[in-house]
């Protein structure tokens, strides 16, 4: 049930490996199957993996709560956000491999379809960067790479959605 090695390299997170390091991480990862309405990753929960999609669908979902005077509810709710498939290449949980901690997720993956699914852990990434420092450092400098460009897309939808606030608060108080 593992992937070929080749088509590893088409995860942002193994870009630019060579066939022999592809090989190597090949021996670390642990095949997944997950049913559909199965949570791979639940938002809050502590965890230092992440998990490439192979096949199958996948949603991303926060818990989101605006205040009552917003028109919010008590209790925050589901927001689905992003669907990605097996064709996506989609990597997630990436932020579980840094920081001394194991990271508290940040969103809720649920899947939609019969989904296969590689894991690779923290343990498994400082197995690599001891025995082969190029490696390690290939594979962080991708990580930072998939980190800042998320962080860019973040920072512009919080932009979009300061804007969109403003514009409402403006709207409220001029009524």
């Amino acid at each position: 049930m593992t992937s070929n090695p080749k088509s590893l390299s088409a995860f942002p997170i193994f870009s630019g490996l060579s066939e022999e390091e592809l090989k190597r991480i090949t021996q670390l990862l642990r095949p997944l199957q997950i049913q559909p309405g199965e949570m791979v990753i639940r938002e809050g929960e502590v965890g230092n993996q992440v998990y490439l999609l192979l096949e199958g669908q996948v949603s991303v979902s926060i818990r989101i709560a605006l205040p009552a005077q917003l028109g919010g509810k008590a209790t925050p709710e589901e927001k689905g956000l992003v669907k990605y498939s097996g064709d996506d290449h989609a990597i997630f949980g990436e932020q579980g491999l840094l920081g001394e901690e194991p990271a508290n997720r940040t969103a809720t993956i649920t899947a939609l379809s019969p989904c296969r699914l590689l894991e690779f852990s923290r343990s498994d990434l400082d197995t690599l960067v001891q025995e082969n420092p190029n490696l390690g450092f290939k594979l962080m400098r991708n990580l930072c790479l998939i980190m800042a460009e998320r962080l860019r897309q973040a920072n512009q939808d919080i932009a979009k959605l300061t804007t969109v606030l403003s514009l409402v608060l403006e709207h409220r108080h001029s009524s």
